[in-house]
């Protein structure tokens, strides 16, 4: 072998950002553009092969029997015309700003066109601008573009700061299912069960004629057994709502609780999860999945871990009681998650 020879490969760095460069002065020239982008009456030029490499929704549209594949403009719907820009910027650059005023548009526009290193900034803005003020707006964003660990994220949060939350005027602004969800959990952090009921008539007055028809189903969820019969006398001889709602004032009177705990059994278990495979390729789809062995070795289920666990590495896990608390790795981010092994699932932890 000649040593005067020098082994150039993919581990030259210069290379990606060189490319990049060339690629945006082709388009600061305005040189080979080959179709133009639509929004809101913005016309964006670009190269269709950036395209293509860069989003999902762009190869589909390219390189399948889509009618604009041979289209010279191309009007993209449901997006607005400074995210698709932003979004075209970033495919040349590499480089994109966030701020709590593009945050939603860009990510829905991301999130549409399929463009995962856009969504994962997204997120993780999200994440990092978590507050009382701005879980509720999350919550509901999150579960729209079915991002479900970060809308269970969300709504932990919320209920953690349950205080704080409900009064936001995001609360009562609050989808009525979302409201079930808030209340329903035994980690909803409300000192006393007044509070809740309190919360569910602030939301319920706020729009009374369209909502009074949600309280029997939203009370269901409060533990009147846990109610002060005082407060309790005073709701039934005082407030028109629950007065004219038979079924819950019977409920309130006998103070019956909806949330009675079934007993439960337990038994010994060993959870795996995590790791990488043997050519230490981490992507591995194995490693999407958490085990549940019997003290034999034998595989009784499996559950899907939270993207969150898929994307990080050198997270640390102790068991609490009988369930397992994970928290650390790579992504530098205050937060823990917490799997319940009574009910099989993963829940997010506020820090």
């Amino acid at each position: 072998m000649d040593d005067s020879l020098a082994n150039w490969g993919p581990g030259d760095h210069q290379y990606p950002p060189w490319f990049l460069n060339r690629l945006e002065g082709l388009r600061s020239e305005g040189l080979m553009f080959d179709v133009t982008l639509c929004a809101e009456g913005r016309e964006i030029p670009c190269h269709r092969l950036v395209l293509s490499a860069y989003a999902d929704y762009f190869h589909a549209m390219f390189c399948g029997v889509h009618s604009e594949s041979k289209k010279d403009r191309i009007e993209i719907l449901g997006v607005s015309a400074e995210a698709l820009q932003q979004l075209v910027d970033y495919a040349y650059t590499s480089r994109i700003t966030i701020t709590t005023d593009n945050i939603q548009p860009l990510y829905e526009a991301a999130n549409m066109l399929q463009i995962w290193p856009v969504e994962q900034h997204c997120e993780r803005f999200l994440i990092d601008h978590m507050s009382p003020q701005t879980c509720l707006g999350i919550w509901v964003l999150t579960d729209k573009m079915l991002c479900t660990y970060l809308a269970e994220m969300a709504r932990s949060y919320a209920a953690k700061y349950f205080e704080e939350v409900r009064k936001m005027e995001e609360f009562l602004e609050l989808p009525v299912n979302f409201l079930q969800k808030l209340i329903k959990y035994d980690d909803l952090n409300a000192k006393k069960e007044e509070e809740v009921v309190e919360a569910v008539m602030l939301w319920a007055r706020h729009d009374l004629k369209e909502r009074q028809k949600h309280l029997k189903e939203l009370l269901e969820y409060v533990r009147f057994s846990h109610l002060d019969p005082e407060y309790l006398k005073n709701i039934i001889e005082t407030d028109k709502e629950f007065a004219e709602a038979t079924e819950i004032i019977k409920e309130l009177s006998e103070g019956q609780s909806t949330h009675a705990r079934s007993c439960q059994t337990f038994q010994e278990e060993i959870l795996l999860f995590g790791g990488i495979s043997e050519d230490g390729d981490k992507e591995d789809e194995d490693h999407n999945d958490m085990y549940r062995l019997d003290v034999f070795g034998n595989c009784v289920d499996t559950t899907t871990l939270p993207v969150f666990f898929r994307e990080s590495r050198g997270f640390a896990a102790c068991v609490l009681g009988s369930d397992v608390i994970v928290t650390g790795g790579t992504w530098s981010m205050r937060m823990a998650w917490r799997y319940s092994s009574s009910l099989n699932t993963w829940t997010f932890l506020p820090l």
